[in-house]
């Protein structure tokens, strides 16, 4: 077994070799970021009922791979079309109204890598929290005082093993 990585002091983008993450914080906050790289097939197929005249399609499929999801292609559904919100494994709601109904196979493509985090999140002066990062994403932390973060965890998501 190897040695799990240990870092005192700020990291930026390093490329994360397990699951999770501990953040011990001494003085200060410490303010984290998750770069969530690319994993697999960037196009996932769906199955779904789109119906007529709405902006809604119904699949039960929903939860295979919506995370940041932007656009489907398919029968019935124009290549302008992008995802607006989803219910996992209930629907798939679109920005533009379908124009055919029935069930097809559908494309949704996987969006682009990117932040985590629009706001990063804030590990308290004096505590310690576990995070998720994600085997093969890319973890960013600051503090102005001292931070000790270390890799616990497995490698089982992200692009580990690839």
């Amino acid at each position: 077994m190897t040695q799990a990585l240990v870092y005192n002091g700020n990291v930026a983008n390093v490329t994360w070799n397990t699951d999770k993450a501990e953040i011990v914080t001494n003085d200060t906050y410490a303010a984290y970021n998750i770069y969530v790289m690319p994993a697999g097939n960037p196009t996932v197929g769906l199955l779904g009922t789109v119906q007529t005249g709405s902006n809604v399609m119904l699949t039960s499929q929903a939860a295979a791979g919506l995370v940041n999801g932007t656009f489907v292609t398919g029968t019935g559904v124009a290549n302008t079309v992008t995802v607006s919100s989803v219910v996992n494994g209930q629907r798939l709601v679109m920005s533009a109204n379908a124009t055919a109904s029935g069930t097809y196979e559908y494309t949704l493509t996987t969006g682009a890598p990117g932040v985590m985090y629009n706001n990063a999140p804030i590990v308290a002066p004096g505590s310690r929290q576990q995070v998720y990062v994600g085997a093969g994403n890319k973890l960013t932390i600051t503090c102005s005082g001292t931070v000790t973060t270390r890799e616990i965890g497995t490698a089982s998501s992200a692009t580990a093993g690839h």
